[in-house]
């Protein structure tokens, strides 16, 4: 029974794991234009936010 817990644990933090460096691999791959450009977006609503009040 303990055996079967670590197993499923272990497959649990393996899966983890790859979606982790999956997610990084993607990041990296996003040129930086696109973050640029998403970054004007936040600060384009946060101003727009401001002015509202």
């Amino acid at each position: 029974m303990i055996q079967n817990i670590h197993l499923v644990i272990r497959a649990i933090v393996t899966q983890l794991s790859e979606r982790i460096a999956g997610f990084i691999l993607l990041t990296k791959m996003i040129p930086v234009s696109s973050i640029i450009y998403m970054g004007r977006k936040r600060l384009q609503r946060i101003t727009s936010l401001s002015a509202s009040r």
